[in-house]
C-alpha cells in the first residue's frame, strides 16, 4: 500500500532555512542594482535587458504584498505590463529571477549539515510509519480501518516534492536502510526515490499553472512564443521535459491510498494537482486526505474556532473540485486537519553563522 506525501516550502522552512518569498524577494530586490554603465563596454541589449530587470524589479516591489501571497501568479500578471510581442523581455525577467531564486536557495541549503544532525533526521523518518497515532480517537479509528484493508502486505512512503532545494533528499539519505518500521509481520519502507515535479536548482519550472494566470497573451506573439509561453505554463513545461516523472507521479496518486500534504499553500499555480487530488479523493471511498495546516490563530478553548479553523482548510481544496456541493460535502469526511508537526524533531536544524 502507498503512503504519498506531498511536500512544499513549509518543509524548508520548519528545517530553519529562510526560504519564504519575503525572504528571497527582500535578497532580489537587492541584488544586481542597475550599475553606473559609464565606461563599461556593454552593448545596447545588454543595456536595454539590464534596464528592463530594472523595470521588473520595481514592479515587483511596487506589488510586494501580492508577491507574498500569490508568489509566481504574479509573473502571469507581469505581462500586463508589456506590450504585443515582447516575449523575450518577458523571459529575460523570468530568467533573471529564476536565476537568482536559485543562487538564494543554494546559499540556503549550505546552512543544513545532514551529518551533524543524522540521528534526529533518522528519527524523523522513522516516526513516519507511526505518525496516525498523533490523532484524535475517531479520527486515527478513521484511518486504521483503511491500513488495516492492507495489513498483510508492505506500506510504502513516498515523497513528491514542490521545492527546488534537495532537503527532503538529503535527508532520506541519512536512513542506514529503507525499512523504517513493520506492522502484522509486514515491513514500512521508506521509498527514497524522490518525485521533484518542478524540478530543481539547475532547471527550474517557474510559472503558472494555465494559459487563463496569463493577464496578456499577446506578449508572446512574437518569434519563439510558444517556447517563451511553454516555459512559463508549468504543465507544458513539465509534458515537454518532464513528461515520464508526471506519468509516474500520477500513476502513484491513482495507486495511493492516503496522502498527506505538509507545507504547501494549496495556491492556484498548482491547480492541476489538487483537481486530481479532489478526483482521487472521490474514486474510493477509502481514500482518505490529510492536510497539515499551522494554526494562524490565537489558541482558544472553544470548538468553534477549532471549526471554523477546519472548514476554511478543506475549503481551500474543494475550490478546486469539479462535483456537485453534495459531492464536496461528502468529501469533507475523508479530508483530515492537522496541526500536529510531524517532522518536530528536525525543527530548525539549519544554523546560520
Amino acid at each position: 500500500m502507498n503512503i504519498t506525501f506531498f511536500i512544499g516550502n513549509g518543509f524548508d522552512i520548519n528545517l530553519g532555512l529562510k526560504t519564504k518569498y519575503s525572504d528571497f524577494l527582500d535578497y532580489y530586490l537587492d541584488s544586481k542594482k542597475l550599475e553606473d554603465i559609464k565606461g563599461r563596454n556593454l552593448s545596447d541589449e545588454e543595456i536595454l535587458k539590464k534596464e528592463h530587470i530594472e523595470r521588473f524589479k520595481k514592479y515587483v516591489n511596487d506589488n510586494i504584498e501580492f508577491w507574498w501571497s500569490k508568489g509566481e501568479l504574479t509573473l502571469g500578471k507581469y505581462t500586463s505590463e508589456l506590450s504585443e510581442g515582447e516575449g523575450e523581455r518577458f523571459l529575460n525577467c523570468q530568467r533573471d529571477l529564476a536565476n537568482e531564486l536559485s543562487k538564494y536557495l543554494q546559499s540556503q541549503e549550505k546552512n543544513i549539515d545532514y551529518e551533524h544532525n543524522k540521528e534526529k533526521i533518522i528519527k524523523s523518518l522513522c516516526n513516519l510509519s507511526n505518525i496516525f497515532n498523533i490523532f484524535p480517537y475517531k479520527i486515527k479509528n478513521q484511518i486504521i480501518k483503511v491500513l488495516d484493508n492492507y495489513k498483510y502486505e508492505d506500506y510504502y512512503y513516498n515523497f513528491i516534492s514542490f521545492n527546488y532545494t534537495t532537503t527532503i533528499t538529503k535527508c532520506t539519505e541519512q536512513l542506514n536502510s529503507k525499512k523504517i518500521g513493520s506492522h502484522n509481520s509486514y515491513y514500512d519502507y521508506l521509498n527514497n526515490n524522490i518525485y521533484n515535479i518542478h524540478g530543481d536548482v539547475n532547471e527550474m519550472i517557474l510559472g503558472v499553472n494555465d494559459e487563463s494566470q496569463i493577464t496578456n497573451i499577446k506578449v508572446f506573439n512574437c518569434e519563439n512564443g510558444k517556447e517563451y509561453i511553454d516555459s512559463l505554463i508549468k504543465e507544458n513545461t513539465i509534458q515537454g521535459t518532464y513528461s515520464s516523472i508526471e506519468e509516474d507521479v500520477v500513476d502513484l496518486i491513482n495507486g495511493s491510498k492516503i496522502i498527506y500534504i505538509f507545507g504547501m499553500s494549496i495556491g492556484e499555480t498548482d491547480k492541476r494537482w489538487w483537481e486530481r487530488i479532489i478526483r482521487w479523493l472521490k474514486d474510493d471511498e477509502m481514500n482518505q486526505l490529510i492536510i497539515y495546516k499551522r494554526k494562524n490563530h490565537e489558541e482558544s478553548v472553544l470548538p468553534a474556532d477549532k471549526k471554523i479553523f477546519e472548514k476554511e482548510a478543506k475549503n481551500s481544496i474543494l475550490k478546486y473540485s469539479e462535483f456537485s456541493k453534495e459531492d464536496n460535502e461528502n468529501l469533507k469526511n475523508r479530508i483530515i486537519i492537522t496541526s500536529e508537526n510531524i517532522f518536530k524533531d528536525i525543527e530548525n536544524i539549519a544554523k546560520f553563522e
